[in-house]
């Protein structure tokens, strides 16, 4: 079965060859693949990248989870509400700090 797509070749030193693999296996894709894509402009995305990016959406989860339980703290009767309230306003902050970082990536 023929394909209608034309192979292109490339001259490249040892090292950069050793380089544009390396590269192309951290993106999780074929060498094709990934050059094409560098070579049109577009996006590639990095391991380390997606790595970092549910990372941080579990720190953004447990802020949640613990913005939860101090909710819960504050509808206790013996709290110092001043100092609750103070930290309520302190993890929101994180978090909206949080998610700005990870739509940043």
């Amino acid at each position: 079965m023929a394909t209608k797509k034309t192979a292109m070749k490339i001259y490249v030193d040892p090292n950069e060859y050793v380089e544009i693999i390396q590269s192309a296996e951290r993106t999780q894709l074929s060498v094709s693949t990934y050059v094409r894509r560098l070579c049109l402009g577009m996006p590639t995305p990095t391991f380390e990248k997606q790595k970092a990016v549910r990372e941080l959406l579990g720190v953004n989860a447990d802020l949640g989870r613990l913005g939860g339980l101090l909710k819960m703290w504050l509808m206790d009767e013996d709290r110092n509400q001043r100092e609750a309230e103070r930290l309520l306003h302190e993890l929101q902050q994180i978090k909206a700090l949080l998610v700005q970082k990870i739509e940043a990536l």
